[in-house]
């Protein structure tokens, strides 16, 4: 694995610039009257963006098992987390303390796995996830619940409010109704009507989530339904450069476990270019049974370990302290027993 060269405050000053925290911390310089200004060419804003993001706090999933983090997710560092959310409700206040920084050490984790240009990058994703939910809606193949874009008014759980107009041929075209609730002022929105993604969850496992939506289709007199998953993915993942061919494994396991909790046999993906958002690969493949009873297996460890007492140290991701993931990690120094070197990151890998 190749990682970014990590640039110190140090070294940001000595080359005469400003760090990230700097950017958004240093207080506002008084303009004087020392004589005409250069013309602004930049204010730096995409930078200040980033700069607010990378100190802002992420805030913390809820608990249990997610299916978009099962590929990846580290039987110990479950575990720990387990035994932090338990301890936030002790009645030892060093217990409580202990658990606090848990969390505290996670968060911090993830502000610098997910860095400020990825962040900008989901947030683009998510909008795409509601164009292409909002344009299944309207063409009625999307079922689940429903709320107005402007009031928040709810309706009854089934297809999108519709209303028949006619199209720029004078035929008739369903088209996205207006809220009785706000006199259809939704209607002022590109999109008058927000999909609800329906909840995901197996108490017996410990499984949370939701699901992208409810796809409906009817060919041949028939209904087939299926999960539905968009993920939006940038050109080169898209066409086959990087990563792989589409789907990828880790979002057929995602959706399998979907599937396999609401009875599904089937997964529809939809993968949007984010670089042409009118670009589509549409996919529809078979619930991974196989895939399931691997995560089965990483969610029976943990179970197995909490009634134990004791970690599953010999199930844990990171093959060594030096690995990428350990220095990122709350529980690196409980798994190894020490933390990663001080100095171990400052050069390349």
């Amino acid at each position: 694995m190749t990682l970014r060269r990590l640039t110190t405050a140090k070294e940001v000053r000595d080359l005469g610039g400003t760090t990230l925290e700097e950017e958004v911390r240093a207080p506002r310089k008084r303009s004087g009257a020392a004589g005409p200004k250069p013309p602004v060419t930049s204010l730096g804003l995409n930078r200040k963006v980033k700069a607010w993001l990378s100190l802002r706090r992420q805030g913390l999933r809820s608990h249990g098992f997610h299916p978009s983090e099962l590929a990846r997710m580290c039987p110990v560092q479950h575990y720990f987390t387990d035994e932090a959310h338990v301890g936030l409700g002790s009645d030892n206040p060093a217990t409580v303390r202990k658990s606090f920084a848990y969390f505290e050490a996670m968060l911090a984790g993830k502000t610098r796995e997910f860095g400020p240009e990825l962040r900008m990058e989901m947030r683009k994703g998510d909008d795409i996830h509601d164009d292409v939910k909002f344009e299944l809606g309207v063409l009625g193949l999307l079922w689940g619940a429903w709320s107005c874009a402007h009031c928040d008014a709810k309706v009854p759980v089934g297809w999108m409010p519709r209303v028949e107009t006619r199209d720029i041929n004078g035929e008739p075209l369903l088209d996205a109704a207006s809220c009785l609730a706000c006199n259809g002022r939704n209607r002022r929105y590109d999109e008058p009507w927000l999909y609800q993604e329906p909840a995901v969850r197996n108490d017996e496992w410990g499984v949370v989530g939701s699901v992208d939506g409810d796809l409906r289709i009817t060919t041949d007199g028939v209904e087939r339904s299926f999960v539905l998953e968009i993920k939006s993915i940038n050109e080169a993942g898209f066409d086959g450069k990087y990563g792989g061919p589409l789907p990828k494994p880790e979002h057929v396991l995602q959706a399998s476990i979907y599937a396999w909790i609401l009875g599904r046999s089937h997964i529809y993906f939809i993968y949007v270019s984010k670089n042409q958002n009118n670009r589509w690969k549409e996919i529809i493949v078979a619930r991974d049974d196989e895939a399931i009873n691997a995560a089965k297996v990483k969610m029976r460890i943990v179970q197995e370990a909490r009634v134990a007492g004791a970690p599953p140290i010999a199930h844990r991701a990171c093959p060594g302290i030096e690995d990428a993931r350990a220095r990122l990690c709350p529980a690196v120094e409980a798994c190894f027993g020490a933390k990663p070197p001080a100095n171990f990151w400052k050069g390349e890998m």
